[in-house]
């Protein structure tokens, strides 16, 4: 694996913690931390998702991600944002506004590498939610 790469993916791996970023800080500095998490929590869970099988996806969201037609808009200008602040992402993932795909630069090996990578190190947070109880009286 390139390099940049690792180096990209290390720090989209560690979104949650800011202070180790570099190549993404102006994202990080910019952007609210909730856009910021998401879009890189996207990124990671759909190779994630591919890489270790996790659901039976079209063949369409190997290389690329479609996203949901109602959502597409808000998706891609949170995206956008992303990418125009962090543009060395571009080395891995091009932005279209209906569709995330790899870098058509890189070759199914690497693509297949970047994969692995991420679903070796990604641990998606656990999140639960917690209901009031109801007051029978």
């Amino acid at each position: 694996m390139k390099l940049q790469i690792k180096i990209i993916l290390d720090e989209m791996l560690s979104f949650g913690n800011r202070s180790k970023l570099k190549v993404l800080k102006k994202a990080g500095d910019t952007l609210e931390v909730n856009d910021f998490s998401s879009t890189v929590f996207f990124i990671l869970q759909w190779n994630r998702t591919i890489s270790k099988g996790l659901l039976d996806l079209d063949k369409y969201f190997i290389d690329r991600y479609i996203f949901n037609k109602e959502l597409s808009d808000t998706i891609y200008k949170k995206n956008k944002r992303f990418f125009d602040l962090c543009p060395e992402i571009s080395e891995i993932f091009t932005l279209f506004p209906d569709k995330i795909e790899f870098n058509s630069k890189l070759n199914d090996y690497e693509k297949k590498e970047i994969r692995d990578y991420i679903a070796e190190r990604f641990r998606p947070p656990l999140l639960t939610t917690i209901k009031k109880p109801k007051n029978n009286s």
